[in-house]
């Protein structure tokens, strides 16, 4: 089984365009260095989720809404949070939860999501959601508010202040351990 996925991953010539794109720019703008890109960022999340979007074409992780641009920056944002377990970077509390897959899954399944009826029809049959489609911007960025939402009720009725990016996490690492009952949103895209 692991040597067909291996054999033909999902959006291969997407993720080998990536490593190159990463490459190049690392080598033209930041002398070959995350670590580089880090410092000229000041450590500063927000410098920082500027650079990479400014430079990666692969982490420009913009939808338009009903006419308003909205950016989710998922990947760019998980790449900060994993460079601030290496080294000290400010500002961590501005990053959202990471919108894709797994959270509205869990989210769901806790009844905290309750899809339309379309909708819930559209990912318990594995239909592919397309990417930038209002339904699959509308799972995202429901996604986010309801991280947030959770935030806001730990930190006035629990006393417990914890980011979104850490709410983000421990909903992730549920969601590996709980036995999932129904199917998270099919939606192909290099942004998650």
């Amino acid at each position: 089984e692991c040597a067909k996925i291996l054999q033909n991953p999902p959006l291969l010539k997407e993720r080998w365009n990536n490593l190159r794109e990463a490459g190049n720019v690392l080598n033209t703008h930041f002398e070959g260095s995350f670590r580089t890109l880090l410092k000229k960022g000041e450590f500063d999340t927000s410098k920082i989720l500027s650079l990479i979007v400014k430079y990666f074409f692969q982490y420009q992780d913009e939808a338009v809404y009903k006419g308003t641009r909205i950016e989710f920056y998922k990947r760019a944002q998980l790449v900060i949070s994993m460079a601030s377990k290496v080294v000290p970077i400010t500002g961590l509390e501005k990053l959202t939860a990471f919108a894709d897959y797994r959270i509205p899954q869990l989210l769901r399944q806790r009844s905290i999501f309750r899809y339309s009826k379309t909708l819930a029809e559209k990912v318990d049959s594995g239909f592919l959601i397309p990417a930038g489609s209002e339904e699959e911007i509308e799972i995202r960025a429901y996604t986010i508010w309801a991280v947030e939402l959770i935030k806001n009720e730990l930190a006035q009725k629990k006393n417990r202040n914890l980011s979104s990016m850490d709410i983000d996490n421990i909903l992730w690492t549920m969601s590996k351990m709980e036995p999932m009952k129904g199917h998270h949103h099919k939606t192909v895209s290099v942004f998650y």
